[in-house]
């Protein structure tokens, strides 16, 4: 009887929660999305508040709202600006003005597609020529009504990568689909498969790749991937259970927390934010390396998994904090001491008789002058204090230190950014294996190559990132803009120190 008492109440509360009120979707946005370059620079111009987002992918919700905010202030944005901006007004649409439709489906109808008919393909094609600004993103399939969404895209991606005696290329075709249910329940599924062409040692380096499996038959290399996500958004908290890339930390080359280099994995994810303050936890499922054990005469992978919480918060509106910590444990099923959000992980570990892989990173940003951000990141990989300032192999850590600047005297929308980063010996490294912080041997953080050679040396990256505007229309009414900046150049320098 108490049973059934608990059963509806938790019903009667995810129902009540389920009643759209508002356009709240929850479905994330691809890290691929340009729409995060344009509010990390409309971020460090000032013309928004710090974004506290430090770990990506942000929820459709969320960049409605600060697309809205930049919207009120159109007047300090350039004429390439403000054509992004009208772009991305249309491209999040639903979550701004719930009840304007696509603007392709026809009156009386709740869908449109150009492949149902030649007149359709005919129109579309019509439509994608003349190349209208602003316009909303295409899409394979739309079906849309006053509480429910459905969107599926056919994405066709080539990539040609050729150096000195040797070349690749790479040919993605990718399916994607996004949705809600209602307005704060939503969902999104990718599914690609893709061949690699070249010199094999050279495309088994295709960053494409991420250590995932793969099968080659001659001159190729066959893959596929897939990753979905549900996302939920609670009066209390947003809910997210995915699989698909993160990113923790800050950084324009990688990020030294958990970065988008090794494959993706599924995961549950909590955000909340509270005014200034924002806290998020993820617990996720690695895929660790075979055992030398069997089972039934096949390799025996043991469990391994990824736990993190982040706290952020803005002081003020130019400067940002933020404190992680993040643990990998395995060979057990998932603790429940770790499934806590708000448990110390550092007292939690000990509890656990300290036999997990533990790291914690303190980083921050500050915007000294309009155009201006400096951020930085301090990343310890097991430390002792009394050890602290001295040659102990025990004290690992990295750090990076960053400085960008948006727009110079006439050259508006010009980037710039100057970035170094540093990682001691042994950071990132453990002697069991099973608790490394990887995916399927595949490191997830910046990826500097001389990390995964040679755990003894100190590695260091110097970068910089020069981007000139990519020009729209002269009145910003006749032409599509394809792309936000054009990279003119991008240097690295990767240093070993043994």
């Amino acid at each position: 009887m108490r049973g059934n008492i608990v059963f509806s109440l938790l019903c009667v509360f995810f129902l009540t929660c389920l009643l759209p009120a508002q356009s709240n979707n929850p479905v994330s946005v691809p890290l691929d999305n340009p729409v995060y370059e344009f509010l990390d620079r409309m971020e460090t111009l000032g013309i928004l508040p710090n974004l506290l987002d430090g770990a990506k992918p942000l929820t459709r919700r969320e960049i409605a709202h600060w697309l809205q905010l930049i919207d009120r202030q159109r007047s300090r944005l350039t004429t390439i600006d403000q054509q992004w901006l009208d772009n991305f007004l249309l491209d999040f649409r639903l979550e701004i003005h719930r009840q304007t439709r696509y603007a392709e489906i026809p009156s009386g109808k709740k869908w449109y597609s150009p492949f149902v008919s030649l007149k359709n393909f005919r129109h579309s094609l019509k439509i994608y020529l003349k190349r209208r600004q602003p316009e909303e993103e295409y899409h394979s399939f739309a079906w849309e009504d006053s509480t429910t969404s459905f969107y599926a895209d056919l994405i066709e991606d080539f990539t040609l990568d050729v150096q000195k005696h040797r070349n690749r290329s790479a040919n993605m075709q990718t399916m994607y689909v996004r949705g809600t249910f209602t307005d704060n329940f939503g969902f999104a599924a990718r599914f690609s498969q893709v061949t690699l062409l070249g010199n094999k040692a050279f495309r088994h380096q295709d960053p494409l790749l991420k250590g995932t499996f793969y099968q080659d038959a001659g001159d190729k290399t066959y893959f596929d991937r897939s990753g979905a996500e549900l996302a939920l958004h609670l009066p209390y908290f947003d809910i997210r259970f995915a699989q698909q890339f993160v990113r923790w930390g800050l950084g324009e080359s990688g990020q030294l927390i958990l970065s988008d280099y090794a494959d993706h994995y599924p995961y549950i994810h909590l955000s909340k934010r509270w005014g200034r303050i924002r806290f998020q936890f993820l617990h996720g499922k690695l895929l660790a390396e075979a055992s030398t054990d069997s089972l039934a005469g096949r390799p025996y992978v043991p469990d391994k998994w990824v736990v993190g919480h982040r706290i952020s918060f803005t002081p003020a509106s130019w400067a940002g904090l933020a404190f992680t910590e993040t643990y990998i444990y395995g060979n057990r099923y998932a603790d429940w001491a770790y499934l806590i959000p708000f448990n110390l992980y550092r007292a939690t570990e000990h509890y656990l008789r300290d036999r997990d892989n533990k790291t914690i990173t303190l980083d921050a940003e500050i915007r000294p002058a309009k155009g201006w951000k400096i951020y930085g990141t301090f990343f310890i990989d097991e430390f002792k204090k009394g050890k602290l300032f001295t040659n102990w192999y025990g004290n690992k850590h990295a750090f990076q230190l960053g400085i960008i600047k948006e727009d110079l005297p006439g050259f508006p929308n010009f980037h710039l950014c100057l970035e170094y980063v540093a990682i001691m010996p042994w950071v990132y490294t453990i002697s069991t294996t099973l608790i490394a912080m990887s995916t399927i041997s595949c490191l997830w953080v910046t990826g500097l190559v001389p990390i995964r050679r040679c755990g003894m040396c100190t590695c260091a990256r110097t970068g910089i990132i020069v981007c000139v505007p990519a020009f729209g229309g002269s009145n910003g009414n006749t032409e599509k803009i394809t792309l936000m900046k054009i990279l003119v150049a991008t240097f690295f320098w990767d240093t070993v120190f043994c």
